[in-house]
């Protein structure tokens, strides 16, 4: 049972939970899950990052309270090959086009490839096939493991913008990122030093209201 995440939902109307959903197994005890809400539809992403390291989607458009409804992609990216405490992953929508990207922690040894992302189209609902494209710290030409990441859309329904933060657990700098609706640009080191937090969460990432 630990393998497999569990919704309700909240229904503001009748004020009432729904039943309990169970989804289809991650593969290993779940270590984390992320929920995300689409902006434009009634879309819902959950990722989950299990003991084996392993990322696992779960799509719904409609009737979420059904677990036919949910399209289920397992093993759509690795973070570690050794399971740790850190949320390595994270999920974003864009305002504008309701299209997702799942950014997370390479598991393998590169140079140029410190963290990933899968762009999943507004009219998809299955991470298969979807392209692992890679992000590279330009501040640094080793191999770096992210041990933190963290994503948030501007919420203007005309933008497609989303920032990505980050945490290099190998030399304590925090890194920030846009996408501008096709890439990452823009790297901006926050912190050079970062203040060791243990593995512990040590950073965070928003747009203001306006």
């Amino acid at each position: 049972l630990l393998n497999c995440p569990k919704i309700r939902e909240w229904n503001t109307i009748s004020s009432s939970w729904s039943n309990e959903v169970e989804l289809l197994s991650a593969g290993s005890p779940i270590r984390y899950g992320v929920i995300k809400y689409s902006p434009v539809t009634s879309k819902r992403i959950i990722v989950t990052l299990s003991d084996d390291g392993f990322l696992d989607a779960y799509v719904c458009n409609k009737d979420c309270n059904i677990a036919g409804s949910w399209t289920v992609t397992n093993n759509i990216g690795q973070v570690w090959g050794t399971a740790t405490a850190e949320r390595r992953f994270d999920i974003g929508f864009e305002s504008a086009t309701g299209d997702a990207l799942v950014v997370y922690s390479m598991q393998t040894a590169s140079t140029t490839c410190d963290l990933a992302y899968k762009a999943l189209p507004q009219a998809s609902s299955s991470f298969s096939g979807i392209t692992e494209q890679c992000i590279d710290d330009i501040g640094h030409t080793t191999d770096l493991q992210y041990t933190w990441v963290s994503l948030n859309r501007n919420h203007l329904i005309s933008s497609e913008e989303i920032i990505l933060s980050g945490f290099d657990g190998g030399s304590n700098d925090i890194n920030a990122w846009v996408w501008n609706g096709s890439s990452f640009g823009n790297q901006q080191e926050i912190a050079a030093n970062a203040i060791s937090v243990n593995g512990g969460e040590g950073l965070a990432i928003k747009y203001a209201a306006d």
